[in-house]
Formats: C-alpha cells, sequence, structure tokens
C-alpha cells in the first residue's frame, strides 16, 4: 500500500527544487508557475471525497491500483508539456490521482489493521513516504543539473511499474463500504470555486504588496459569498454534505482541523520558499539546494518511528504540543 503513495511524496518534492529552473524554460511569472503547485493540492483536495464515494461504491483494490496507474500516465504529460498552460493542466490532473491514492492508503491501512493499532501501523507503512523529503529534493537536483526536468515526470512511470504488479499481485479485495453512497456534486464544485477565488484572490494581493485593491477584494469576496451559500445549503440537506458543517461542533474535530490548516501552511510554503531563496539568493546550485534541504526531511524519518509508538502510549495531544514547540524552535 505504501509503494503506491511514493510516487505522489517524491513528485511533489522534486517539483519544488526545479520551480526555478520551470520559471526560465517557460520564460513566465513565479505566480503563474507557482499554480502547478497549488492546482496540484487543490486538485488533491477535490479528489478526496470522490475518493471516499469511489470506496464506497467499488472494490479498494481495484481504485487503489488505477489511481497509481493513472498517477503515472498524468506524469507522462506533465513531463511533455509544451507550455506553461498545458503544464499546469497535468498537474492538476496528477493532483487528482494522488487526491485518490491518499485517503485509500489511509482507509485500507484502518481496515486491515483495526484502530488499535493505527498508530504503529502508520509509522511502519509511512516511513517509506518519508524518503520523499529526503531523496525527492537530491534526486530532483540531481535531474534538473544534469538532464532536463522533464525526467522528474518521466522517473514516476519506473516507480509506477514497480508498484502496480506488487499490489496487484499482494493486495485482498475490498468489499464496497456503502453502494447506496452518493456523490455530493454540487457540494464539491462549490467548495473547489470557493478554495480557489479564495487562493487567486490572495495570490493579487501578493502581485499588489496589499489586500486592499479591486482584484482581492472581488476574488476573496466572491469565495465568502460561495461560503456563504455552502452554509444555507448544508442547512437546507441537512448535514447531508460532503462536508458537514455541524462536525465543526464537536471541539477535537474543530481544533484539529485548525490545527491541520496551519501546519499545512508552515510546512507546504517553506517547501516552496526554501529552494527558491537557496539558489536565487545565496546563488545555490540545483544540487546544492536539494542538499540543503536534506536535513529537515532526516529530522522527519529519525522521528517518525518514535511518534507512532508515544501517539498509541500516551495520546496525540502531547506528543503535537512538544513538536509543535521544537518545530518553533528549529525556525
Amino acid at each position: 500500500i505504501a509503494l503506491g503513495a511514493i510516487a505522489p511524496m517524491l513528485d511533489s518534492t522534486m517539483v519544488n527544487i526545479a520551480i526555478d529552473k520551470l520559471n526560465k524554460d517557460f520564460s513566465t511569472t513565479l505566480d503563474t508557475i507557482q499554480w502547478s503547485i497549488t492546482g496540484y493540492v487543490l486538485a488533491l483536495a477535490i479528489a478526496v471525497p470522490v475518493s471516499g464515494w469511489l470506496m464506497n461504491k467499488f472494490n479498494g483494490k481495484k481504485i487503489l491500483i488505477g489511481a497509481v496507474i493513472a498517477f503515472g500516465v498524468t506524469s507522462v504529460f506533465a513531463g511533455i508539456s509544451w507550455d506553461v498552460s498545458s503544464f499546469i493542466l497535468f498537474r492538476l490532473l496528477q493532483g487528482f490521482s494522488a487526491g485518490i491514492i491518499t485517503p485509500l492508503m489511509s482507509t485500507l491501512l484502518v481496515k486491515t489493521a483495526g484502530p488499535e493499532n493505527i498508530g504503529k501501523v502508520m509509522a511502519i507503512v509511512s516511513t517509506p513516504m518519508i524518503l520523499g523529503p529526503i531523496l525527492g529534493p537530491v534526486i530532483g537536483g540531481f535531474i534538473v543539473q544534469t538532464t532536463s526536468w522533464h525526467w522528474i515526470f518521466f522517473i514516476n512511470v519506473f516507480i509506477v511499474l514497480i508498484a502496480a504488479p506488487l499490489m496487484m499481485k499482494t493486495l485482498p479485495d475490498f468489499e464496497p463500504f456503502n453502494k447506496n453512497s452518493k456523490l455530493d456534486i454540487f457540494g464539491i464544485i462549490n467548495l473547489s470555486l470557493m478554495s480557489a477565488a479564495m487562493i487567486y484572490g490572495i495570490t493579487k494581493a501578493a502581485d499588489h504588496a496589499s489586500f486592499n485593491n479591486s482584484e482581492t477584494i472581488l476574488w476573496v469576496g466572491f469565495g465568502l459569498a460561495l461560503a456563504v451559500i455552502y452554509i444555507v445549503y448544508n442547512r437546507i440537506r441537512k448535514n447531508q454534505t460532503v462536508l458537514p458543517i455541524n462536525l465543526f461542533a464537536h471541539k477535537n474535530f474543530l481544533t484539529s482541523s485548525v490545527g491541520l490548516l496551519l501546519a499545512n501552511i508552515a510546512v507546504m510554503g517553506p517547501m516552496l520558499i526554501l529552494p527558491l531563496f537557496f539558489q536565487n539568493f545565496r546563488h545555490f546550485t540545483a544540487i546544492e539546494a536539494a542538499l540543503a534541504l536534506i536535513p529537515q526531511g532526516v529530522g522527519m524519518l529519525v522521528t517518525r518511528p518514535m511518534i507512532g509508538k508515544m501517539i498509541d502510549k500516551i495520546g496525540a495531544k502531547y506528543v503535537v504540543m512538544v513538536s509543535l514547540v521544537l518545530s518553533l524552535i528549529g525556525s
């Protein structure tokens, strides 16, 4: 199961190291090329509820293998992109297939191991995925420096060619969870447009170095209007939507959601900014920038087995609090 997630993990970290090169090759601006990363994550988020519906309706094994193969195919198209628009489009398709893989992996692991062993199992199985932040920048830096950025995507094909046959051979069948479930298409479209509008508005704020400009006000306002529409829609549907609002009435769920949002800002932001900082301000080569990113991945690899055991033993709350303090000191 973990093998299926290695390609998306490697890909997301390798692309960051190539942003400077992509920017120059496509003769575009940073705020345009960054949509290849923002769009990837947005498509991934859109795919998550679709993934849940697919698990309910079909055999989980076949869906997971299909998503892994789709990731390989879309990687080829991303590698042969002829301009920045086609590149962003194929990255969106890559992100969507990655969004099917990630929740499927977690759900099938829980179903196989049982909730009582989940801390231990996630620590063991996700350890190979941690190699992504360590090996991704190094492989990406080596590829960019010695060949071309196209091979950052072509390399995924080799991983998929190993993973897919092994998954076909070893994974058990997972029966559909609930064949009567329905996909909330309106809710997914609404939340997707809301997210895209808010992100675009913030991007325009960066262009003007101020939130007080007409483009930002227009797009953020549009995003907020869609948020209000979703709240009304959710109330009419009595929380039978893709994201039931009543979940946020639970203190633990609300706190965890806010924590995850802030944690992802803290993790994903520097993954884009640091390679550019090293290459443009410190004048590092692609490989030197990649080597500078390794220690963070090593730290994740070293602590991963410990964290699983500690969560099972003392609970996630204290582990998160101590980790947060250590992260702030490191930053």
